[in-house]
C-alpha cells in the first residue's frame, strides 16, 4: 500500500519536473541610466514567469508591473529624488495623459481593467505585444527549461524621469508608492535590482 502511494507521488513529481512547471529559467530586475543622464532610468522587471501559459500569464504581468513600479520608487529615493514620471514608451504615456492617474492604485487599475488593460492571452511571438497601450510596456518571450518545457516571461519595462518636483499630474511620489499595500505585499527583496 505504501509503495503504491510512494510511486504515485514520484510519478506526479516527475511529471511536473519534466513539464517545466516547477522550473524558472531566469529572473532579474534591471535598472540602467539612459543617455548618460542620471535623472533618466530604464527599469525592467522580469522576476515572475510561468510554465502554465494562458492559465497564469495575467498574474505574471500584474506582479512584474508592481515590481517595476516598486523598483522605480526605490531607486528614485536611493538616488536622492522624490518623484518619478514614466516618460517612455509613448503609447503608455499617451494612455496616462488620457486616463490621468494620480496614484499607484490608479496606475495599476488603468492597466488591469478597461479597454487598454494588459493583454492576458497567449502570445506566439517573442516580441513586444501589439494591442493595448498598456501592452507597450510588456516584452513577451519564452525560455526553454533544461527538462524540455517552456517558461513564459512577460517583462515590464519603461523609462522614468526622476525629479524633486512633480513634472506633471502623473508624477508619482516614490515614498507613497513604497507605502502602498500592493507594493508592500511584494516584500523588500523583490524591490532590489539583480543586475
Amino acid at each position: 500500500m505504501i509503495n503504491k502511494k510512494l510511486l504515485a507521488c514520484i510519478a506526479v513529481t516527475s511529471a511536473l519536473f519534466m513539464s517545466g512547471c516547477s522550473m524558472t529559467t531566469s529572473s532579474k530586475t534591471l535598472v540602467n541610466i539612459v543617455d548618460d543622464d542620471p535623472t533618466k532610468l530604464y527599469v525592467k522587471a522580469d522576476r515572475d514567469s510561468t510554465s502554465l501559459g494562458f492559465l497564469n500569464i495575467g498574474n505574471v504581468v500584474r506582479k512584474n508591473y508592481k515590481i517595476a513600479m516598486g523598483v522605480a520608487a526605490s531607486e528614485t529615493i536611493k538616488r536622492g529624488y522624490k518623484y518619478f514620471t514614466i516618460i517612455d514608451p509613448y503609447k503608455y504615456t499617451s494612455l496616462m495623459n488620457e486616463k490621468k492617474p494620480t496614484n499607484l492604485q490608479e496606475f495599476y487599475d488603468m492597466c488591469d481593467q478597461g479597454d487598454d488593460r494588459f493583454h492576458m492571452g497567449v502570445s506566439f511571438r517573442n516580441t513586444i505585444q501589439e494591442g493595448t497601450k498598456c501592452d507597450s510596456i510588456v516584452y513577451a518571450w519564452d525560455d526553454a527549461t533544461l527538462t524540455g518545457g517552456t517558461v513564459k516571461h512577460r517583462a515590464v519595462r519603461f523609462v522614468a524621469r526622476l525629479s524633486n518636483e512633480k513634472l506633471n499630474d502623473q508624477s508619482l511620489d516614490a515614498q507613497e508608492v513604497l507605502n502602498a499595500e500592493i507594493i508592500k505585499e511584494l516584500g523588500s527583496e523583490l524591490l532590489e535590482p539583480t543586475e
